[in-house]
């Protein structure tokens, strides 16, 4: 059975930029939760953006309350 699925380079801008909002109100959750949780749901999301063909994601933590 094949599947075929869409890259980055076939959707349109407006779903790869809800997609990409996802991933980070996904990491500032994780982030508040733990920091093991983070580090999970960091390395998850990135798998996510190298399936839809991204090279790279760039994420900031920060400890301001």
């Amino acid at each position: 059975m094949k599947i075929e699925s869409l890259g980055f380079r076939q959707m349109h801008d407006a779903q790869i930029a809800e997609l990409l909002r996802f991933i980070d109100y996904s990491l500032s959750a994780a982030a508040m939760a733990d920091p093991e949780v983070y580090e999970e749901m960091n390395l998850r999301a990135q798998e996510l953006v190298e399936i839809f063909g991204g090279m790279q994601m760039v994420t900031e933590t920060s400890l301001e309350l």
